[in-house]
């Protein structure tokens, strides 16, 4: 009876019929021995890259002590991620094919390797699915700068002055994204949806507009015969 044993399990394991499977690459010594004499195989498992959705061919040899080619010896094949690759009987891998896909193309799309590029201002979800399983991602396109003009502005009480924000995206192009307007102090000032500021008492207000996670400011002073 001949009894199969590895020298390296992590590279190559051997069933007790002499089928050899790759692991990992490396090298590993295949011993067979029966009735006290023995002989050895060295294998090599080499590494090649391969690319989602394309397919690449394997192929391992077997040799002597004396490196030589031994013919005839029985190959199998697995992959330790398949989820990642798979690999067939004959050796051929296979990368897995993940199919990508954006919640809103109007604010952001994905290309086929994953690669998001911001179209406008707003929120999207990119999946990627892959055998039936999918997972995903929230990106959030937002502004560079809010710019509020006139920046500072002197009125008297129930007096009041139209203030104007500018967004502009990463691109530096003007974005038609809401405004929100707020005032520090509405005791001082008050400000409308459409950034007409409103004088109320005497003293200071910032007047702030808001877009996305960007926003701008003005100052606003209340005197009497302003």
């Amino acid at each position: 009876m001949i009894q199969w044993s590895t020298s390296n399990a992590a590279i190559a394991t051997v069933t007790s019929t002499g089928l050899v499977t790759a692991q990992a690459p490396g090298s590993a010594v295949i011993r067979a021995t029966c009735e006290g004499k023995s002989g050895t195989s060295a294998l090599t498992v080499t590494a090649r890259p391969v690319t989602v959705g394309k397919t690449i061919a394997l192929s391992a040899q077997a040799l002597s002590e004396t490196g030589q080619q031994l013919t005839g010896r029985a190959v199998s094949w697995s992959s330790g991620t398949p989820g990642v690759a798979q690999v067939s009987a004959t050796g051929v891998v296979t990368g897995r094919i993940v199919a990508w896909s954006s919640s809103a193309p109007t604010v952001a799309i994905v290309n086929g390797s994953g690669i998001a590029t911001g179209v406008s201002t707003g929120t999207a979800s990119i999946s990627a699915t892959s055998e039936g399983k999918s997972g995903s991602a929230t990106i959030i396109v937002g502004v560079r700068t809010v710019t509020v003009t006139p920046n500072s502005v002197a009125i008297g009480p129930y007096v009041s002055a139209k203030l104007t924000a500018v967004v502009r995206d990463p691109g530096g192009a003007i974005a038609n994204v809401p405004v929100t307007w707020s005032s520090s102090n509405t005791v001082v000032a008050r400000v409308a949806a459409d950034g007409t500021v409103t004088g109320v008492f005497p003293g200071t207000a910032i007047i702030t507009a808001t877009a996305g996670t960007a926003s701008g400011t003005a100052t606003v002073t209340v005197k009497l015969g302003g």
